[in-house]
C-alpha cells in the first residue's frame, strides 16, 4: 500500500505514538510506503528541532527508513 503521511502524522508518531507511530511502524517494516517531499521533511526536522519539543522523546530519525534521500 503506498501514502502520504502529512506532517502532523509524522510528527505525532516520532513524539507521542498511537495510531500515527503504528504507520510509522508499518512504513518501518515495509508493509506501507509512505511518500514524503523533501520540503515535508524540512518541516518536520524544523518541528523537531523546536525549542517547545526539543526536550521530547523520538528524536532519532531511524524512521525515515532506507529509502530516505
Amino acid at each position: 500500500m503506498k501514502i502520504v503521511c502529512d506532517t502532523n502524522v509524522l510528527v505525532s508518531g516520532i513524539l507521542f505514538g498511537g495510531n500515527p507511530r503504528e504507520i510509522l511502524r508499518l512504513c518501518s517494516a515495509g508493509k506501507v510506503i509512505n511518500f514524503i517531499s523533501p520540503e515535508m521533511m524540512q518541516e518536520v526536522d524544523f518541528i523537531q528541532r523546536a525549542p517547545t519539543t526539543s526536550h521530547l522523546p523520538g528524536q532519532n530519525h531511524s524512521w525515515y527508513g532506507a529509502n530516505h534521500p
